[in-house]
């Protein structure tokens, strides 16, 4: 919902207020977020927790020692820098090819947030005919790549916008299964320190993708940069795919092994 409605609004306050002003906006709805926090979110009772299950590396030799979580947060760190890298370009791609049109900037924004939300109301509908959570992330994981191909050919504008929205689409219908199961593997003790030492490796990894994106551009153009990018995404969700399929039969060799509970106690 946010790539969504964040960039119109954006665009009608700059128009009215201005650019610079509207940065103040923005500061001050972490503000807002922090207060909303504080009134509506009850305060929880804090889990017990070891000296040794407590801070960031603890979270990370966690991380290590689950094949499932290591797998995917390599992936999706590779993947975010990736994904970086493709929304940096799109005005770059805009300009070189569709030019210069801002509303094919707004479309292109605009498409890959209305499919992620569609994704997700998929996905959830679809969450009881689909109980295996992991084997739906395996079936689905590539509809979120193969759609960025598009890109690195020189296209109708509505076929990339179109492109973009399959590619949202599909990132919709695996986020929330990846997010749910990610959260529920961690221990209950662990999990601050999990979720803390992960977010950390995305927010110091996603930059290099922006970073890297401009002299990339410069040196090689949009097609070769988009072509590189939806490579790389298609690797990166071929690996959370087979991940995904490790994990299953690993729970399936323990549940077949395990002894069957009788039902007299």
């Amino acid at each position: 919902m946010t790539l969504l409605l964040g960039p119109p609004f954006a665009g009608v306050l700059i128009g009215v207020i201005g650019a610079p002003s509207v940065l103040v906006v923005d500061a001050a709805t972490y503000v807002v977020a922090v207060v909303l926090l504080r009134l509506f979110v009850p305060s929880t009772k804090p889990l017990e927790a070891e000296d040794e299950s407590r801070g960031l590396r603890a979270g990370l030799r966690w991380v290590r020692r689950d094949p499932l979580i290591r797998a995917w947060r390599a992936c999706l760190i590779v993947g975010d820098v990736a994904f970086q890298a493709i929304f940096i370009s799109l005005p770059v791609l805009v300009v070189a090819r569709y030019g210069a049109d801002p509303k094919v900037v707004g479309f292109l924004f605009a498409g890959w947030g209305v499919g992620a939300v569609v994704g997700n109301v998929v996905a959830y509908r679809l969450t009881a005919r689909a109980p295996d959570g992991l084997a739906w992330i395996a079936r689905v994981a590539l509809l979120q790549a193969l759609p960025l191909w598009v890109l690195a050919v020189e296209v109708h504008e509505a076929v990339a916008v179109a492109a973009v929205f399959a590619s949202g689409l599909g990132n919709g219908l695996i986020n929330p299964r990846l997010h749910a199961i990610t959260t529920l593997r961690i221990p209950p003790a662990l999990r601050p320190s999990v979720m803390s030492g992960l977010t950390s490796l995305h927010m110091v990894a996603m930059p290099v993708g922006i970073l890297g994106a401009g002299p990339l551009l410069d040196a090689f153009g949009v097609t070769s940069v988009f072509a590189a990018t939806a490579a790389i995404q298609t690797l990166v969700t071929i690996g959370i795919a087979y991940a995904a399929l490790a994990a299953r039969k690993v729970s399936r060799v323990e549940a077949a092994a395990s002894p069957p509970h009788s039902s007299f106690g």
